[in-house]
């Protein structure tokens, strides 16, 4: 993990994970409204599938690499969604 973004971890309303399973980050999914992927590397566990699954709203970082497509296309195809 970047060496800042524990800081966020003060705020009231931020919880970072910076290791999971595939188990906890299913639990996580089920009990949050918003992903916000800030991964410069290719998608956890293919976490990015189980959010279409769930109509769930993700922001991927611009650099992130969703299978072989580039978060720009993954990201409007899930605006269109809304």
């Amino acid at each position: 993990m970047e060496p800042r973004l524990p800081n966020l971890a003060e705020k009231e309303n931020v919880y970072l994970y910076p290791a999971s399973d595939s188990e906890k980050i299913d639990k996580l999914l089920d009990k949050t409204d918003l992903y916000l992927d800030i991964n410069y590397g290719w998608e956890v566990d293919g976490v990015f599938k189980g959010l279409l699954e769930k109509i769930f709203l993700a922001l991927p970082f611009i650099k992130h690499k969703m299978g072989k497509k580039d978060s720009i296309s993954f990201l409007s195809e899930m605006l269109m969604l809304w």
